[in-house]
């Protein structure tokens, strides 16, 4: 996992109604490891456009500019509590000069993505009638 800021609850529900929730979340993005026994959902590395971002001495936009984050979802049961944490790794596609003109990488991670995403969760869990805290 990256750096940057962590989402984390606390939910009083049993671990397979918040798995379930967990899975169905992520649902919409490619998957690249789901561990229901190890408690971890990682998504694949999914590319967003950006605006480009201004460089030089003129701000010339670049070329092709994009991002990529990568969501990780991580549950530990903790006697009648389930804590869900989610983090996210992004990279920004962009101009850096030097030798190589255009590279990934690393950008702090999105807290709207995120908040959005845990959002979604424990609205979720709220439905089947678990009670989350922070």
């Amino acid at each position: 996992m990256g750096a940057g800021d962590l989402q984390e609850r606390y939910v009083a529900c049993a671990y397979d109604t918040v798995w379930l929730a967990a899975t169905d979340t992520m649902k919409d993005y490619p998957l690249e490891l789901e561990d229901k026994d190890g408690g971890l959902i990682e998504t694949a590395w999914v590319e967003t456009p950006v605006h480009g971002r201004p460089y030089g001495l003129f701000q010339r936009e670049g070329l092709g500019d994009k991002e990529r984050f990568q969501a990780t979802m991580t549950l530990t049961r903790r006697e009648d509590v389930t804590i869900v944490r989610l983090s996210e790794r992004r990279e920004h596609f962009g101009f850096r000069g030097g030798a190589r003109i255009y590279q990934w990488y690393p950008v702090e991670p999105s807290e709207e993505a995120m908040h959005a995403l845990m959002t979604q969760l424990t609205g979720r869990l709220e439905e089947q009638g678990c009670f989350i805290g922070t």
